[in-house]
C-alpha cells in the first residue's frame, strides 16, 4: 500500500481548450492533490469568454466558474500499474477510482490516467 501510495502521492493536472483567440474561448483546468495524510482536493476552474467586434465598439466577457471537493483516498495494497482506489469526499459520497500510472521511467511516474482521462504531474507541486 506505501509502494502505490508513493507513486501517487503529488498533484496530477490536466487541461482542455475549445474556440479561438479573439472570439469565443472555453478554457478547464482539472486537478487532482493527492496528499501524504491521504487526503485529497479535487479542483475544476471553468472560463468562458468572448470577444465581439463591430466598426464602432469591442466588447469582451468573461465567466469564471469553478468547483472544490476534498476528502480521504486510499490505495489498495497490491502493486501494479491499474489501480483501484478507494476515494470518499468530505459529504460522504464514497467511490472506486480507476487510476493508471504511465510514462514510466525508472518508478517515476510523469503521468496517469484517472477514470479514462490523461493526467500529467504538475512537477509544480
Amino acid at each position: 500500500m506505501a509502494t502505490n501510495a508513493g507513486h501517487i502521492i503529488g498533484s496530477w493536472i490536466r487541461g482542455e481548450q475549445e474556440g479561438a483567440v479573439g472570439s469565443w474561448l472555453s478554457t478547464m483546468k482539472e486537478t487532482w492533490k493527492c496528499n501524504v495524510d491521504l487526503t485529497y482536493e479535487h479542483t475544476t476552474e471553468r472560463y468562458e469568454g468572448g470577444i465581439t467586434t463591430g466598426p464602432f465598439f469591442q466588447s469582451s466577457y468573461s465567466r469564471p466558474t469553478g468547483s472544490v471537493q476534498r476528502g480521504i483516498w486510499a490505495p489498495p495494497d497490491w502493486i501494479r500499474d491499474q489501480l483501484d482506489l478507494f476515494v470518499m469526499s468530505s459529504e460522504g459520497f464514497a467511490r472506486q477510482m480507476k487510476l493508471e500510472l504511465v510514462d514510466n521511467t525508472n518508478y517515476d511516474y510523469r503521468a496517469c490516467s484517472i477514470d479514462g482521462q490523461r493526467f500529467d504531474r504538475d512537477r509544480l507541486w
